[in-house]
């Protein structure tokens, strides 16, 4: 039928009754509209041939009708009766909405053994299932509107541009039949996105029946976890790669298809200092996809000021280290090094000199010094500031791509699984047909086994980083028997740093365990649409990734060194818990060991990431091609295959691997706010990474991977409420490193309690251990320079051994704990007060937006007056169009047959 529209027979009766409508009462008829919408219904595809069609693989064989989705299923299936049966159903409903198929014989497969079956959206189609499901489409423009009218593009205020050609983003009205004269269409192809085919097209698969007897069994998901087709997706626009001599092409994006300008203006290396083009991913990928890209370019834009002012802070530490300004190290390396510490460990820990403790105090100081804090209270009102400007941008995004109305999301098909787990039916409360269905004491007994399981989980998550905490006592008692020198000098060091490995490591491993038994547990609770489960899936991976990324970071920062006693207590030997609270500090402070592991782990994670993103959907593919290319029935190279058979060799585009990619995000966005005053450089490298993730990303989706098919969304979902839990967590847990972890308070309870002086400060943060109160079982073994000590220091606010209360806190203790607790009330107070003055300061949705959306509103309800106005008198025509248009379809089928 070519992609004509075939309404030819029901146009020809429909007028011949309107020549004679004279004679029908109550029907007076308005020829000039109806001429319109016959101008309309019966435009031919002809001119199709001069679109996108043109790339080898992309079209049917007519070369006219393109391929706006592919089944492929092997011949294995074939000789299998239920999946002939299956697939006879699924195919006749199809066409009977009106698709048209094409089927490619698996002889002209490269493996000999695969069928594809190619589906095309004629143009009656399309328009049928835009209103069907409410679909948004652009309002004819009136020439006289004001200059600031139209949707802006959410490019309009980026520098950096690129060349890739941007459409305008007119007024929206939902989609009408009856109204058609006021959309603007100019031909048919450019009428309908690519994304927007996609979609409608898998709006009927996904509710297609395929069983006639069961009304519930149906959908094309339900058909590929039954492996009656082993894929689905919509084709790629063709080649990505650009031919070396199409420079003129290049410069100006003319000639390329849509792939090509992605990979040219975006998914290259080389393009790493242009802006996004947001309106070209979201066309060819759909909303989801270009959503998340928007949200990581706001990110990574963010970034920009946040890396600044780390880098300033950085560097102010690094300039004003041996200035007086560092009373820390001046005394740790000067006139205090010569200080007897007691020993870290019981027996081979030997004595040691506080001037051991140089090089952490150095480290320490670069982190922890009064920009720090400066910092740190900035990056408080960054987060909040951010989260404030992506609601803004978000709902300026929303109104661009018409993404304003949750409730029009597609209709939620039951899933697979559901349909597996369910051991009863019911009637639907909304359609009124019967549906499989869990009953409510199975699905509680699910939840509770779910619910047991992620918490068993979570503990055994938690008991490998305390796993982590138990070699970093054990392997610095190792470090300090060895008869190496350097391994001796710098055993806390080089503690810090393999403990910091081998958490990476840990974390790697366990976050790859945690996705599969979030995946289990998901699936146990048999969750009946896709969206129930996306979001308890998500709420499971951010749940455990929170547990490895974080848990070994807050023990440093806010337990490690406080439940330390005095050296030799017996206490803490009662069992392997209570050997933890020998865990101590430096002298110069925790923060050192925090900028280790979180320099560590963070930096790691970014690497280990970016290489695997790229690394292994790049061997899985070549591994793919180079069968192809030595297939005995495909004697070309990989060049010479149909644009389906190069898309099937690709890695699938599955519907997590977003939730992946937020997945990451977030979790760097937790290390860059929640401890980024012990490493103020956070920032910067997240920014790094980013700029890095961005073309990664984008040369996944453009190259490596198929094209996803488009889902429509209002906004980034549960990811934007992780996000925003992560903005206030973090201004309590910064309050408490800067309070309780770095040395800012006791330095200024210090400096007003000793006449504004700060000298002698690393000493008051001592306290005295009499070494006659060791047991023989604790007395170390070696001594410095074979010299009995008398009395050693320890870090600590306690007692001295001749106080009556020895060993016990001191009163300058509770003094600085009493502050520390003011300081985290007040500042999270003060923060938590500014940043809701801000957000109401700040509006979610920005006034120009607002104004827009009442014009758009307005112009929707001008246009629609209007189209009733003229087709008052249509009534029967516009109840009968979508009728009318589905039986033309199945009479064509008819002559086909």
């Amino acid at each position: 039928m070519g992609s004509d529209f075939q309404v030819d027979e029901w146009l020809e009766e429909t007028l011949k009754m309107l020549e004679d409508s004279d004679s029908i009462p109550g029907i007076i008829v308005d020829k000039g509209v109806f001429n319109t919408l016959e101008d309309v219904m019966t435009r031919s595809s002809r001119n199709s041939s001069i679109n996108q069609c043109h790339i080898d693989g992309c079209c049917f064989r007519d070369g006219k009708r393109r391929i706006d989705m592919v089944l492929a299923y092997t011949d294995k299936s074939v000789t299998d009766e239920m999946h002939l049966q299956r697939r006879s159903v699924f195919e006749s409903e199809l066409q009977k909405q009106g698709l048209e198929l094409e089927l490619e014989d698996c002889v002209d497969s490269f493996d000999g053994k695969t069928y594809y079956l190619k589906i095309h959206a004629p143009w009656n189609f399309l328009l049928t299932q835009a209103e069907a499901v409410e679909l948004k489409m652009p309002l004819k423009q009136k020439e006289d509107r004001p200059k600031t009218a139209g949707k802006s593009k959410t490019t309009s205020t980026n520098i950096l541009k690129n060349k890739a050609p941007q459409k305008k983003n007119p007024y929206t009205a939902i989609f009408s039949l009856s109204k058609l004269e006021q959309f603007d269409i100019r031909d048919e192809d450019s009428f309908f996105s690519q994304t927007q085919r996609h979609f409608l097209v898998w709006h009927v698969l996904s509710k297609a029946l395929y069983d006639e007897n069961v009304s519930h069994r149906a959908g094309i998901r339900l058909l590929l976890a039954k492996e009656t087709y082993i894929a689905a997706f919509p084709l790629h626009d063709g080649p990505y790669e650009i031919d070396s001599d199409s420079d003129e092409s290049e410069a100006s994006c003319s000639g390329l298809n849509e792939r090509q300008i992605l990979q040219e203006e975006w998914s290259r290396p080389g393009a790493f200092f242009k802006t996004q083009p947001y309106e070209n991913i979201r066309r060819y990928f759909g909303d989801e996809t270009g959503l998340y890209f928007s949200w990581l370019g706001f990110y990574t834009m963010m970034l920009v000021p946040a890396s600044v002012a780390g880098l300033i802070a950085f560097l102010y530490g690094a300039f004003t280290l041996d200035s007086d300004s560092n009373v820390t190290s001046k005394e740790i390396c000067g006139n205090e090094k010569d200080l007897t510490m007691c020993p870290l460990c019981d027996q081979v820990c030997p004595y040691w000199k506080l001037g051991d403790s140089c090089l952490f105090s150095k480290i320490s100081y670069t982190f922890d010094n009064p920009a720090t804090v400066v910092f740190a209270v900035f990056m408080s009102f960054w987060a909040t500031i951010l989260l404030e400007l992506w609601k803004r941008r978000q709902a300026k995004i929303r109104w661009e791509w018409d993404l304003l109305y949750p409730q029009q999301l597609e209709d939620e098909e039951v899933r697979p699984e559901y349909e597996k787990s369910a051991n009863g039916t019911r009637i639907s409360p909304i359609t009124g047909e019967e549906e499989p269905y869990v009953k409510p004491s199975s699905k509680n007994l699910r939840y509770f086994l779910s619910i047991t399981g992620v918490l068993l989980i979570g503990a055994a998550l938690v008991m490998a980083m305390l796993g982590v905490i138990i070699y970093r006592i054990t392997i610095v008692i190792v470090f300090f028997k060895t008869e190496e020198g350097f391994v001796k000098q710098y055993a806390k060091l080089l503690t810090s740093i393999t403990a910091s490995l081998i958490s990476l490591v840990v974390i790697q491993l366990l976050n790859w365990i945690g996705k599969m038994l979030a995946k289990y547990l998901t699936d146990l609770e048999a969750h009946r649409t896709q969206a129930e489960y996306d979001e308890k899936y998500t709420i499971k991976i951010w749940f455990f990734e929170f547990i490895n990324d974080y848990s070994l970071l807050i023990y440093i920062a806010l337990f490690k060194g406080r439940f330390y006693t005095y050296p030799g207590d017996p206490a803490t030997k009662a069992d392997i818990v209570s050997r933890l609270r020998t865990d101590q500090c430096d002298p110069a402070g925790c923060l050192s060991e925090i900028f280790i592991q979180l320099a560590i782990i963070m930096v790691g994670k970014q690497l280990l990431n970016n290489f695997l993103e790229i690394l292994l959907p790049f061997i899985q593919n070549s591994w793919k091609l180079k069968r192809a290319k030595n297939s005995e029935m495909q004697k070309e190279n990989a060049k010479g295959l149909p644009q389906w058979e190069k898309d099937l060799l690709l890695k699938p585009a599955s519907r997590d691997m977003l939730q992946s990619e937020y997945l990451e995000l977030a979790a760097q966005y937790g290390f860059v706010t929640l401890f980024v005053a012990a490493f103020p450089l956070a920032p910067l490298f997240a920014l790094i990474n980013c700029i890095i993730e961005i073309r990664v990303d984008a040369f996944k989706l453009v190259a490596q991977f198929r094209r996803p098919v488009p889902i429509r969304i209002a906004d980034m979902g549960i990811w934007q409420e992780v996000i925003k839990s992560l903005t206030y967590l973090a201004v309590i847990v910064n309050a408490f490193v800067i309070a309780y972890t770095s040395e800012f308070i006791p330095r200024i309870v210090y400096y007003y309690t000793n006449d504004f002086d700060n000298d002698g400060y690393i000493r008051s943060t001592l306290s005295l251990f009499s070494t006659s109160d060791f047991t023989d079982e604790d007395r170390p073994s070696i001594d410095i320079d074979n010299r009995n000590f008398t009395e050693c220091y320890y870090r600590g606010l306690r007692n001295p051994p001749s106080s009556e209360d020895a060993y016990k806190p001191a009163p300058m203790y509770w003094t600085i704990f009493a502050v520390r607790l003011c300081f985290v009330l007040v500042f999270e107070h003060l923060v938590f007060g500014i940043t809701s003055l801000i957000s109401i300061i700040i509006p979610d949705i920005p006034v120009e937006i607002k104004d827009s959306i009442k014009r758009e509103m307005h112009m929707a309800r001008e246009a629609m007056k209007k189209a009733g106005k003229s087709c008052s008198n249509l009534n029967i025509l516009n109840l009968s169009n979508k009728e009318a248009l589905s039986s033309s379809n199945g009479s064509h089928n008819q002559k086909k047959k």
